[in-house]
């Protein structure tokens, strides 16, 4: 590997960036930089360029950017292995040859290549028995019944798996051993006989491609009552359930243009909101989003829309996936899709009763996850101290894996100017020439300038560092309506969080308290030390007399940006101990506030 990496390290040293990039894209000089029409998206007008110096490229339209490798990964839909061999030639630098693998990985990498290869021929016999014989015919019917024809079928390799045990098997034999089959996850093994049989049995079939497009899995629905209704292949040397993302493959230059993507639960959802026009949508197969499926989507974006079903198993999928996409510093919102009739309905069944434009329109305005979750805790008994207690345990964990990122980024449209401006276009699922890229260049000033606001408090500035609560405040108001949550329900979360949190402050990390006061309230008031009825959950609400006290003292100090000591002892903003759980004391606040 240190070999590999000095030699991709010499071949980016060596690389003229102008030069492979020119194989690709009409460049013209301007200045010191070169300039072209974008080759990631539609545009009239350049706003590529390319920067010989730093040897690097960047789009000032949808945002791209990268060095060399990254752009021949890019364009040639390669991994990054590759695309060092690709620019080692196009510059004309000798590739050293390989070191010699052993006999175990030479082995391993000959299973791998005969499964991926296994694969692609059972696709092929799955395809060809749901088109030309007569059991197909039951799975073609209700493919069509689930709205689904002959082109969407084709595109989306949708086959079925006959019903006897061993068809796909007596298919595969004649070119693979038993031991092979048996490693491929499509057959399984009687327990009590040994043999082997179909994994697959009277499903129709939707093939799982890895990130490269390779067909390495296969989820199946059974067609009549056979249980589980969703099988799925199970862990095998090119397949790990928790690696891959239904719909990655086709959706991933998508994501890069939309700069977010959807999550939605099985093969049907992500098919139907494809079909709706919208390319960034992507299946966790199954009700998990797994950590190294959050990794997976990170290289391509760090927003994310989460529409999982909306029964209990998805609600607790999704709040499952918060947790998870928070730890990672993710941007996300919550769309949670109102009832079709009396049915409750997930994206494959309101894009087929509703339309598509009914779906988008739901999609625009999504809200942030803060709003979904609180929405959820209301659904608690508020009237009762227990309910509050377990609303408020609730919400805090949520709370306490935000990170402090999200102030940058707060002032800034979901999916950036050129998404926010197609989405109000209508153009959401296809790329739009840049019409005015003077004006997207202002709207990006804007929201760096914003964002650089979010270390200000009240009317003063504060300088980095000074309130270490005040950038995860402001990054709370990143929706904009936080109007809704201002119910008395709300205000009696909002005191119990703060008196069972106030003790959090830790380096680098903002009390949840304030962070779920503030986002709860809707308010832009950041700067704590000026805002004590912030803080009337941590302690007795302050009397006039003593507030005006107060806030003097605060305004006779200047330089000062946090508040006085006496003030922060009252409030409980440092207090020494640490809690999770919601104390006594917060209950009690709680009840005499209700």
């Amino acid at each position: 590997m240190a070999e590999a990496g000095s030699f991709a390290d010499r071949v980016k040293q060596q690389a003229d960036i102008v030069r492979v990039v020119g194989e690709y894209v009409r460049l013209k000089k301007s200045g010191q930089n070169f300039t072209g029409l974008c080759p990631f998206h539609a545009e009239k007008s350049p706003s590529f360029a390319v920067h010989p110096t730093k040897q690097i490229y960047h789009c000032f339209g949808c945002g791209v950017g990268g060095d060399v490798f990254k752009f021949v990964m890019e364009m040639e839909k390669c991994a990054f292995p590759e695309a060092i061999r690709i620019v080692a030639e196009k510059c004309g630098i000798a590739v050293p040859r390989q070191k010699e693998r052993s006999p175990e990985e030479r082995k391993e990498n000959q299973q791998r290549a005969l499964l991926v290869e296994m694969h692609r021929e059972a696709q092929t016999f799955f395809v060809k028995q749901l088109e030309g014989t007569l059991e197909g015919k039951a799975a073609r019917a209700y493919l069509e019944d689930r709205g689904l024809d002959k082109d969407a079928i084709a595109r989306f390799g949708i086959g079925y798996a006959p019903s006897g045990g061993d068809a796909l098997l007596c298919h595969l034999k004649s070119k693979y051993n038993e031991k092979l089959l048996a490693e491929s996850g499509l057959a399984s093994r009687d327990q009590t006989a040994g043999r082997l049989f179909d994994r697959f049995r009277r499903r129709i079939t939707f093939p799982i491609a890895n990130e490269s497009g390779k067909i390495v899995a296969f989820g199946a629905r059974a067609l009549g009552d056979d249980m589980p209704k969703y099988l799925n292949s199970p862990e095998t040397p090119i397949y790990s359930k928790s690696n891959v993302l239904y719909h990655m493959d086709r959706a991933k230059e998508g994501i890069r243009r939309q700069e977010f993507a959807i999550l939605v639960e099985g093969y049907m959802d992500a098919i139907a909101v494809a079909r709706a026009g919208i390319s960034n949508v992507v299946a966790s197969c199954g009700t998990s989003l797994a950590e190294p499926q959050i990794k997976l989507l990170q290289r391509f974006t760090k927003r994310v829309i989460v529409n999982y079903d909306p029964d209990m198993a998805g609600q607790t999928a999704t709040e499952r996936s918060l947790a998870l996409l928070l730890e990672q510093d993710f941007e996300v919102r919550v769309l949670a899709l109102p009832p079709v009739g009396n049915k409750k309905a997930d994206p494959d069944l309101f894009i087929r009763e509703m339309g598509a434009e009914a779906y988008l329109k739901l999609l625009k305005e999504a809200p942030p996850y803060v709003d979904y979750l609180i929405a959820r805790a209301r659904q608690m008994d508020l009237s009762t101290g227990e309910g509050k207690l377990r609303a408020v345990n609730f919400l805090l964990p949520y709370v306490q894996k935000i990170p402090m990122g999200h102030a940058h980024r707060s002032a800034a449209p979901f999916g950036g100017a050129g998404a926010a401006r197609r989405f109000e276009q209508g153009s959401y699922g296809t790329p739009q020439p840049s019409k005015d890229p003077a004006g997207t260049r202002r709207a990006r000033r804007q929201a760096r300038r914003a964002a650089a606001d979010t270390n200000a408090c009240g009317s003063g500035r504060l300088p980095a560092g000074a309130c270490q609560a005040t950038a995860k405040c402001t990054s709370l108001s990143w929706a904009g309506n936080g109007e809704n949550l201002r119910g008395a329900g709300d205000r009696q979360l909002v005191r119990a969080a703060g008196a069972s949190c106030r003790s959090r402050s830790d380096a680098g990390r903002p009390r949840p308290a304030a962070a779920l006061r503030d986002f709860v309230r809707g308010s832009q008031r950041t700067d704590l030390g000026r805002s004590p009825e912030l803080h009337r959950g941590a302690a007795a609400p302050a009397s006039g007399a003593r507030a005006g006290r107060r806030a003097a003292q605060h305004r006779s100090k200047p330089g000062r940006t946090g508040a006085s000591r006496p003030a922060r002892e009252k409030t409980g903003i440092d207090a020494p101990a640490r809690r999770s759980e919601v104390t006594s004391e917060a209950l009690t606040d709680v009840n005499r506030s209700g």
